[in-house]
């Protein structure tokens, strides 16, 4: 049986940006307290399994492009912009 690996999915604005609109990002980390404070709401945060950081990957994005994310931040990395 694969090890899977629990996720969070949520969102946040940027508001130390200094652009604007303000960039809405998409936060994915391992770790609950992890996540930004300032939560949007809706069905956020999600809760995923995942088997390998691929897996992960692909799903994120497709969630963070449904939402309109104009950023994504997986794990420790640092941000990077959406491409649409």
């Amino acid at each position: 049986m694969e090890k899977r690996k629990q996720y969070y999915i949520g969102f946040y604005r940027d508001y130390s940006s200094k652009r604007k609109p303000m960039p809405l990002v998409c936060q994915v980390t391992d770790n609950l307290d992890s996540l930004s404070c300032e939560l949007l709401g809706g069905q956020f945060p999600l809760i995923e399994l995942f088997s390998t950081p691929n897996e992960r990957n692909i799903f994120s994005i497709a969630v963070a492009k449904q939402n309109n994310a104009t950023h994504i931040e997986i794990g420790n990395y640092p941000r990077k912009k959406m491409n649409y």
